[in-house]
């Protein structure tokens, strides 16, 4: 009898995210590297790792984390006030072995962006702040994350806040 055909596992971003949704995040994470290695401009794949990254680090900080961010309207623009502690540095910094200079930097993205945009990047370099942003003509919506800016403009999320719609805020 001849042989069978050679079944191969299938390794796509969906699968990927069935695994984290099964909280098989170990299995997640090397889904996404390897398929990183093959598609490195695919935004899915960044996502999907940043994503496994930031849970890893949500359930390493456990429910009571002291590290926050936060988005509000004011007379000025959108208001962005952050903290973060010690620990969640040392937890971010622990995501990426060897990980070297880490810089605080807040990443904040409008939504819908606009062609070729990326988020914007504000190195802040301080662990608790805030700052007035001022979002874009045409963005309806607002999102940040503060965490650690690693070797090869790599960020490790320690806090991130909900989207701020910034219809309803007037801006």
């Amino acid at each position: 009898m001849p042989p069978g055909p050679t079944i191969r596992p299938l390794e796509t971003v969906t699968i990927a995210r069935l695994y984290m949704k099964q909280g098989l995040l170990d299995e997640a994470e090397a889904l996404y590297l390897r398929l990183q290695e093959r598609r490195p401009d695919d935004p899915r794949v960044h996502a999907g790792l940043a994503e496994v990254r930031r849970r890893r680090a949500a359930e390493l900080a456990g429910p009571d984390s002291d590290d926050w961010i936060v988005l509000r309207a004011d007379e000025d623009g959108i208001r962005c006030t952050w903290r973060i502690t010690e620990a969640g540095r040392q937890r971010a910094a622990a995501m990426e072995r060897g990980a070297g200079e880490c810089r605080i930097t807040l990443r904040v993205a409008c939504f819908p962006r606009d062609e070729g945009s990326d988020e914007q990047e504000i190195q802040v370099g301080m662990s608790e702040g805030s700052l007035t942003l001022r979002p874009p003509a045409g963005a309806l919506s607002m999102s940040a994350a503060a965490g650690l800016l690693l070797a090869e403009d790599r960020f490790v999320a320690i806090a991130h806040c909900a989207p701020v719609s910034l219809e309803l805020e007037g801006k």
